[in-house]
Parts: C-alpha cells; structure tokens; sequence
C-alpha cells in the first residue's frame, strides 16, 4: 500500500526526443529530483537524435574537434586519436558516446524508441500533458512534458518537385547514412547535390571520395540566400575554436547579454561611443574576412567561384548562412580539382524518370541528395496551442490579434537593437530571405519557457535545443539546468530572481521581441529561419548561470585567463550539484514557497 501511494505520487516526467539536448535535460531532472517517472520518446529507431545510428556514418564528421562537443560531466575518449584537440569527431563515435552517457547517467532504460508523437494537448485539468504516441488510440499522460526535438527533425522538401514521378533514388539530406551502401556502391555513379549549406558539402564530398560524378547544383543568389562559407579549422596558425571559444572572442560579436550585463566590451567595440575600439573591431573582421577568402581560395577554380558567399566583405561576421568547417583536410583540393566534383549556379525545375532538370541544363542521375534544410513548424500541435507556447505554426493559421501584436512589438524593438547596436545598420541590403516567410519564428523566453504560461506560473512545459549556436555542447549545460530549475518550481530559480521579484508577461514578450529582431538583424536570413546564436552562446550561456546563481567565471587562474582562456564544456562540470546547493539553502529562507 505504501509503495502504490509513493508511486502515484511520483511526478511522471516525459522527453519529446533522445538527442543531445533530450538526454542531458533527463539526465539533469533525475539529478535534480531522483524520485521522477521519467520517459524519453524517440521517433528514430536508436537514441541520439542528429548522431542517431541510422544518421551517422565513416565520412560524417562534427563541426567540432575532441574536448569541444561532449557533455561536461563525461569525457570524450581519445584512445588511438593522435592529435585529439585538431581533430574532429567521427560521427559513429559520437552516436556511441551518446549511448555511453545515457547508460551512465540511467537514461538510457527510460527511452522508448520508434514512438513518435503525433500530438500534444493539455489534459482535462489544464495542468498537465496529454501525449498521443504512434497509432495508438488513447494517449499517455504527463504532468510534465520538455520538447527536445530541435531544429533538424523535420525535412524541408521543395513543394514545387513531383518526387513521386522520379524513378532514380532521392533522400534528404538526413537520410544519406541509411543509404550509405548504395551511395558508396559501384551501381551508383552520378549523384545530384541540391542546396548550399553544409550538409550539401558532406554529401557532395561523400560521392567525390568514392568516385562518384556529383553535380552539385545551387541556387543562384538572385533566388536563394547564397552559399555557406567554407572555414578552415585553424586561423592564423590557431585552432578555430580557440579564436572563437573564449571571453576575448566573446568580445568581438554584438550581444544583447554583454549589453544587458553592463559588460566593457558593449561600449567599446559595439556602440561608437569609442572610436577606437569601434574601428578595431570592424577592421579586424574586415582583416579575418580576407584572410579566410584567401584561405579558401574562391579564384582558384571555376568551382570555388560558385561558392563564393553573396558577400565577402566580413562574411564571417554576417554569417547569413550558416558556416561550413573543411572538417576532411582534403575537402578544398577536391573542389578545386573538379575531377569529380562540379558546381552549378542553377534551380531545379521539374524531375522525371531519373532526369534532374534545371535552368542550366539536364541531368541524368542514380541518386538525387536534397540538402534543402529542415521545417521549424511541427504537426503535433494544434494552430491554437502553437500560439499559445509560441512555437512555429503556418502564418496562415496564426491569429489575427496576436499577428498584429507582435508586429508591433518586433517593429519597435528592430528600431531599438539598431539603436543599441548601430553597425547592424550596415547589414547587405540583399541578405534578406529571397522567398516569402511562411512560418511564424519561435517565441519562447531564454528560448526555454511560454511567456504566455510562465505568467501563469504554469511550470508544466519546457523547450531545449530550440537555438542554433557555435557551441551547442557548452549551451546545452546551461538550457538543461534552466529549464529544469524552472519546471521544478524553486522560487529562487529563473524568472523569479533571488529576491522573489517576477518578471511579468510583458517584459517577457517584450524580451522575446528584442531577441528575435537581434536574431534577424544580425544574421538576416538565418536568424529569421531560427533562433540564432552563433557567435554570443557565451554570453548567453553567463546570462542563464547568473540567473541560477551559479558562478559563470570558471576558468580560474586570474583574469587573464578567464579573458583569454577557451571555454569547454568540461568547465562546467559540476554546475548541477552547485546549484542544488543554493537551492537547498534558498529553501531554509524565511517565505520560501
């Protein structure tokens, strides 16, 4: 009897996705309350979302070298890896890595895989979740439920393509290791890349390696948002992530954080105010811009001048599309050599039988790789829950009172971030979206919680890895612990400061608003397709600390270093248990609630 009444009180707990942010976020909620019935439901038939099996494979590699993607608490192992710091993770060790930690860490018994969810809805009371799984025809219920399906779940297919009338093999990017072995196999051998970003230059990469002829067909900029810029992994003779990973470099990228923060380096590099430090900044990006333009030598070959980004002049610092790391040593050399590679300037129009037809010409192919790039929206909710959690939904079923609420909002804070960040003013005129916006962005405060809700105190529902950022293993330390301080109702936790002060419904939006219109204004299109973080995770990431009442500053050894230093996850091994122990001393004050 005592066992039944201690279980039905157990707060049933699920996670929508068994990626990198659904695990550690599970893993951090059992940490924080070990007594929880915990579930993780995974559409994929194995966890890691991104690193999934069925993801991964020998030519896939991470952004990121040995040290910078692994969880805090677990290293990665180096065993057989020369030079673990230059080089960069092989994406079968990553999915098993993954495994190892959900083992761990006692996550890994709790995921059910192949459970899609097909719908979301608040049960009878309004407190908790309803959670429809597969084909099943009763739902499971939750009185908490964090969302951790990210922002590569859903493929972006072109509508105007009659896939149904190609005969040759077509897969989205995402699928490319499912269909490795007929990738790879002598039975193909031309391949059609279609997009600019990253994963087309994995793939077009892939089919050189083995031999395959790739026509590799991007739109031209007059249509799309041009090409991901190709970085080297070392700047200047110094690792990429060294350049990029530390409080200095932190410095040098506007930041609404550093801003808010009252931080030195707001005012003099990103205001004006010192013109000094506000033409240093814009000459050193002008200088690093050259410097990776002649790095990637863009007139060497006829190929690199149609990947040549839109603009050039500190494309770096723009970053309109998101960049592509040269993570194979020999990835530029086969670009170069055009031997198996060539580039096209060209939209597809129309596919029949195992002909590619574009405005450049036709081409006959064994397999069609679309890296077209993912939806935010998801089916699972319904247009007036989408609203209300403020989660993408089709603008054409977004209501008419809140369309017109937040243009408001987003048209007077645009105003406001280019007064606090004059040079965004500068911005390429043509880095706009070329085609029309058809979703609504997210809306979520930190990029966490509903306003909508958090004004209601209602702590039922959270969201991670709902931001795109440079470092997503150090963000993810961070949005894990928020999220569950904040679902786990600690009075001193996010939203109600250490005072007991609650931040209201309007300055939530109002912050919502700010950091949207940042987003767009700073990187144009990719921060109008998704939150965007890519540069300023770091302050970021001191804003949720400060807000937890965690140290930020966890290099130690003085200033120096804590200016200078690159920042891993490693560095914040440790956070969890710190901040428990403030929450346990919060609780012994005087109207702790």
């Amino acid at each position: 009897m005592g066992d039944t009444a201690d279980a039905a009180k157990k707060t049933r707990v699920c996670v929508i996705g068994a990626g990198w942010f659904g695990i550690l976020a599970a893993k951090t909620y059992l940490q924080v309350e070990p007594t929880i019935d915990l579930t993780l439901l995974e559409s994929n038939p194995t966890p890691g979302g991104t690193w999934s099996r069925d993801r991964v494979h020998p030519e896939l590699r991470a952004q990121q070298p040995y040290g910078v993607y692994e969880y805090a608490d677990l290293p990665l192992p180096t065993e057989g890896v020369a030079d673990p710091y230059n080089t960069f993770i092989p994406s079968e060790k990553l999915h098993e890595y993954i495994l190892s930690y959900a083992t761990q860490f006692g996550v890994l018994d709790k995921i059910r895989c192949n459970s899609p969810v097909t719908k979301l809805e608040r049960d009878g009371s309004g407190e908790g979740w309803r959670v429809w799984v597969g084909d099943a025809t009763e739902p499971e219920e939750y009185d908490k439920v964090i969302v951790a399906t990210g922002l590569t779940s859903r493929p972006n297919l072109p509508d105007h393509l009659n896939l149904d009338s190609f005969t040759a093999r077509w897969l989205h990017c995402r699928d490319v290791g499912a269909h490795y072995s007929f990738l790879t196999s002598p039975s193909c051998k031309t391949i059609v890349v279609y997009g600019g970003g990253k994963s087309a230059l994995d793939a077009a990469y892939l089919g050189a390696k083995f031999g395959k002829k790739v026509e590799w067909i991007i739109r031209p900029d007059s249509e799309g948002n041009g090409t991901s810029g190709i970085y080297p992994s070392e700047i200047m003779g110094q690792n990429t992530n060294d350049v990029v990973g530390s409080r200095w470099g932190a410095s040098q990228y506007p930041s609404l954080d550093l801003m808010e923060q009252k931080h030195w380096s707001y005012g003099f590099f990103h205001t004006g105010r010192n013109r000094l430090g506000y033409w240093f900044h814009w000459w050193w990006w002008g200088y690093l811009g050259r410097w990776m333009d002649k790095w990637a030598g863009y007139e060497k070959s006829e190929n690199m001048k149609k990947l040549r980004p839109l603009v050039r002049e500190r494309a770096a610092f723009w970053a309109n599309v998101p960049a592509s790391i040269a993570n194979h040593p020999d990835t530029l050399e086969r670009i170069h050599s055009g031997e198996n590679i060539t580039v096209h300037r060209a939209t597809i129009t129309s596919l029949s039988g195992n002909i590619v037809d574009t405005t450049f010409g036709s081409f006959p192919t064994d397999a069609l790789i679309l890296a077209t790039g993912w939806k935010n929206s998801a089916p699972i909710y319904s247009p007036e829950l989408a609203a209300e959690l403020g989660v993408p939904q089709p603008t054409e079923t977004y209501p008419e009172d809140l369309r017109q609420k937040w243009e408001d909002l987003d048209t007077r804070a645009e105003a406001e971030i280019l007064k606090l960040f004059p040079r965004l003013k500068e911005a390429p005129k043509d880095w706009k979206a070329k085609k029309p916006i058809t979703e609504t962005p997210y809306r979520l405060y930190r990029n966490i919680v509903p306003a909508e809700l958090a004004a209601k105190r209602d702590r039922s529902i959270a969201f991670v890895g709902a931001v795109a950022c440079l470092n997503t293993a150090i963000a993810s330390e961070a949005v894990a612990l928020w999220a569950v301080a904040w679902m786990t109702e600690h009075k001193g936790g996010p939203i109600w400061g250490p005072h007991g002060s609650f931040t209201t419904k309007e300055d939530m939006e109002w912050d919502v608003a700010m950091r949207t219109a940042f987003s767009r204004t700073r990187y144009q299109y990719a921060g109008t397709s998704q939150p965007y973080a890519l540069y300023e995770y770091q302050p970021m990431v001191d804003k949720m600390m400060m807000e937890l009442e965690v140290n930020p500053y966890r290099k130690g050894g003085g200033w120096w270093k804590e200016l200078f230093g690159t920042y891993f996850p490693r560095d914040y091994k440790g956070i969890v248990e710190e901040w428990i122990v403030k929450r346990d001393e919060m609780a012994k004050l005087p109207n702790y609630r």
